[in-house]
């Protein structure tokens, strides 16, 4: 399975890095900070991101077709 991130999921991912970022500069050797988690559904996939520093999530799913 290979999972992708839209245009719009990709640039609400650099913002939400950027403020993490601002938050605390921190980044591990490897640059395991960041766990992307894809969520195969019926209507689409769901898209989020994870600050494993911080231990926050932002949900990035274009939801711009749901209406």
């Amino acid at each position: 399975m290979v999972f992708k991130l839209e245009s719009t999921e990709l640039e609400a991912a650099e913002k939400f890095i950027k403020e993490q970022m601002k938050k605390n500069n921190h980044l591990p050797a490897a640059g395991e900070r960041w766990t992307y988690s894809f969520t195969p559904t019926g209507l689409g996939t769901i898209v989020s991101i994870e600050d494993g520093l911080l231990k926050e999530t932002k949900d990035l799913t274009d939801w711009s077709w749901w209406g």
